[in-house]
């Protein structure tokens, strides 16, 4: 009886045998075909990737030089309200300087003239502050109109 199922044992053992052999060729090539696509994939993806930081580098150098160029066109708004702020002080010195020359000449000793004498000090230290104002109004006004060129708000 032993010797009868000998034969059916190796044959038995031969094909479990074979077929592991070959369930493992069978899955060894399916994951040679995934190691392929997954490779495949990450390629497609790294070139994607590359070309998308390659456009984002572009946009940010753009980004740059227009900020440079905001940042530069501020500053000159901002030399331009300091050199109309020195205009407004000169322009104040100079009504100062009137008003002195006014009130060292040969006076009126009438009331009429002394009047006109007060109001026209007034107008002049009037003349002088508005001019400063006018000034700092404009400064302020070009340094923000550069603040908003320069941070791209309309």
């Amino acid at each position: 009886m032993w010797k009868e199922l000998v034969p059916w044992a190796v044959c038995f053992a031969v094909g479990l045998a074979v077929g592991g052999w070959a369930a493992d060729r069978h899955a060894q090539g399916e994951i040679n075909e995934l190691k392929e696509e997954h490779l495949h994939l990450i390629n497609e993806i790294t070139t994607k990737t590359n070309e998308a930081y390659s456009e984002l580098a572009d946009k940010l150098q753009q980004r740059e030089a227009e900020l440079a160029r905001a940042m530069e066109s501020r500053d000159r708004a901002v030399a331009l309200g300091n050199s109309l702020r020195a205009d407004a002080r000169r322009l104040r010195q100079q009504a100062a300087d009137a008003g002195q020359r006014l009130s060292s000449l040969p006076r009126a000793d009438s009331p009429a003239c002394q009047r006109d004498r007060e109001l026209l000090a007034r107008c002049t230290k009037l003349l002088g502050e508005g001019a400063d104002l006018a000034g700092e109004g404009a400064g302020l006004a070009l340094r923000i109109a550069g603040d908003k060129d320069a941070v791209g708000v309309k």
